[in-house]
């Protein structure tokens, strides 16, 4: 992975975008490996290129362009509506263009972003490039069930549906469908772990990327790697995910949370993981309420929650100060974090292990006025077989690891900004203790 983040970068994947019926698409899987070909489906009125970026650091431009084509004959593809038992909208669009997906594409978080010839309408769908077979110390989840259960293509007002009906066309869906471009490709469900993959990629960790879906199909895999991640807003499982971490950990393998409300709604993969179903019935796809408790793995329950605007700020817990993590960090008793618990986060519960260590600590009612307060955690605990959990337990971690965030206009980051400020850098001493993390983890 160093050696790919040394390789000269590309600006162009910057999330400018403007999305728009008269240029979009998506790719006809959420991952793919070496050897195979990339599928893009695309609805367009007028020629158009076809660029595909690696998200990474490569000395802070942020990508790296892997491919390049002229775009395939233009044609408009039928806008789907919803329809079925699930009241899904799943589009049924012409493969348009292929692309080979050759050893050159190392495993990473990408993006197919669709230029029109004539400067006008752009847009971008992210996949992942996973490796054919494990060969890194580290491997990373990416939450991709998440993004698109928040997706309201093609709009709340055009008869999108989502998981939810604050961007649904009336009442929600019970499923989506990954067959159908995003309403916002760089919403920040996903934008939470391009900031980690920035911080991990610069400090030349040796990781490869799997998606959610990946792990549902192939849980054993976990096992092969010393550190399993999940990755920002992983919110959305499969019981063969929750199982695959549990597993992992029982053998072995170390877990870093390194985002929040993880493992909190439980889903169904159909059409080979094209279709994610989640009802949420009276919250019987919950975890917790189907006997699975997301504390009992990961160390920590979501989820406090503050849409945008001011967040609260975490604080060393002096009880931790001993511990290696701390370590050299320049982190002193009483010293915060700002802007970084939100906008979900995660606390220690009746479920947690016994035996955890906090290391940051932000006492609900004790900053400011929250929409859902509760309170939030940084821990860790050791299972029985020796493995080390790691959970973060905010969002918001990754804003204050990325060197450079500023290239996220989304909010709730831009919004956060307006707040504080200092969330437009790094928090060098979480930097140094994320490090002193994974250093031990990697011991």
């Amino acid at each position: 992975m160093a050696e790919e983040n040394e390789r000269s970068g590309d600006s162009g994947w910057e999330p400018d975008n403007v999305v728009g019926e008269d240029l979009e698409g998506y790719t006809t899987a959420t991952s793919v490996e070496p050897g195979e070909t990339l599928e893009l489906c695309v609805s367009a009125d007028g020629a158009y290129r076809v660029e595909i970026y690696r998200m990474g650091w490569y000395g802070g431009d942020g990508g790296r362009l892997v491919a390049e084509t002229a775009g395939g004959e233009p044609r408009r593809q039928p806008i789907a509506t919803a329809a079925g038992a699930y009241d899904m909208v799943q589009c049924d669009w012409e493969v348009t263009d292929r692309l080979e997906v050759d050893e050159g594409w190392t495993s990473g978080l990408y993006y197919a972003w669709l230029r029109r010839a004539d400067g006008g309408g752009t847009y971008a769908h992210p996949f992942v490039v996973r490796p054919s077979s494990p060969s890194a110390e580290i491997v990373v989840q990416l939450p991709l069930a998440t993004q698109q259960a928040y997706n309201g293509w093609p709009g709340a007002d055009s008869g999108g549906k989502a998981l939810y009906g604050f961007n649904s066309d009336g009442r929600r869906a019970d499923a989506v469908s990954h067959d159908r471009p995003y309403e916002e490709p760089f919403a920040h469900h996903l934008n939470y772990a391009v900031h980690l993959v920035r911080w991990l990629e610069r400090d030349g960790y040796d990781l490869e990327y799997v998606c959610d879906s990946d792990v549902h199909r192939n849980p054993d895999r976990l096992q092969e790697y010393s550190i399993a991640v999940s990755a920002g807003h992983d919110e959305y499982w499969s019981v063969d995910q929750y199982d695959a971490f549990l597993s992992a950990r029982e053998r072995g393998t170390d877990l870093a949370v390194l985002g929040a409300n993880v493992c909190y709604w439980r889903v169904h993969y159909e059409d080979d993981g094209r279709t994610i179903h989640c009802p949420k019935v009276d919250e019987e796809d919950l975890f917790r309420n189907i006997g699975r408790h997301e504390a009992r793995v990961l160390g920590l329950a979501s989820f406090g929650y503050q849409p945008e605007g001011r967040y609260p700020a975490l604080t060393v817990d002096a009880s931790g100060l001993e511990h290696d993590y701390l370590t050299d960090t320049g982190f002193e008793p009483g010293d915060r974090v700002a802007g970084v618990v939100g906008h979900e986060w995660a606390w220690i519960h009746e479920e947690s292990p016994d035996n955890l260590r906090r290391f940051f600590h932000y006492e609900a009612g004790s900053q400011f006025d929250v929409q859902r307060d509760r309170d939030c955690d940084t821990i860790a605990f050791t299972a029985a077989s020796g493995a080390t959990v790691f959970h973060c337990g905010t969002l918001a971690w990754s804003w204050r690891l990325d060197p450079d965030p500023t290239w996220d206009t989304t909010d709730p980051f831009a919004a956060a900004r307006a707040h504080e400020p200092s969330v437009s850098e790094p928090d060098e001493r979480l930097q140094r203790f994320q490090a002193n993390v994974f250093r031990d983890l990697l011991e």
